[in-house]
């Protein structure tokens, strides 16, 4: 479990960092924090508290088991417009490699 955790570490949080950067920047690193500290699992915690906060959805509210058409149509949108935004970085990168 360690090691799972150890690698995921990285990861975890630049998808957070991404979510923080396409949706409400303020309410994602609030949120992030209050979670990333609840949970064991450190690395869903901030994922999942960082997620809520940058689609604006009250942590508590969240835990309820059914969710609305319209937070699952959010979550997608978080997920879809933080894509963009490493495809964007990666291809920055590769064509700065280019030039160089």
């Amino acid at each position: 479990h360690q090691a799972l955790h150890v690698l995921g570490w990285v990861p975890a949080r630049l998808a957070a960092i991404s979510y923080a950067a396409v949706g409400s920047f303020v309410d994602s690193l609030d949120t992030w924090v209050k979670c990333g500290r609840t949970w064991t699992d450190t690395n869903a915690g901030i994922l999942f508290g960082a997620g809520l906060g940058a689609m604006r959805i009250d942590r508590d509210e969240a835990s309820a088991s059914s969710h609305t058409i319209d937070e699952v149509r959010a979550a997608r949108d978080l997920v879809t417009r933080s894509t963009i935004l490493w495809v964007g970085v990666i291809a920055a990168a590769t064509i700065i490699g280019w030039i160089n």
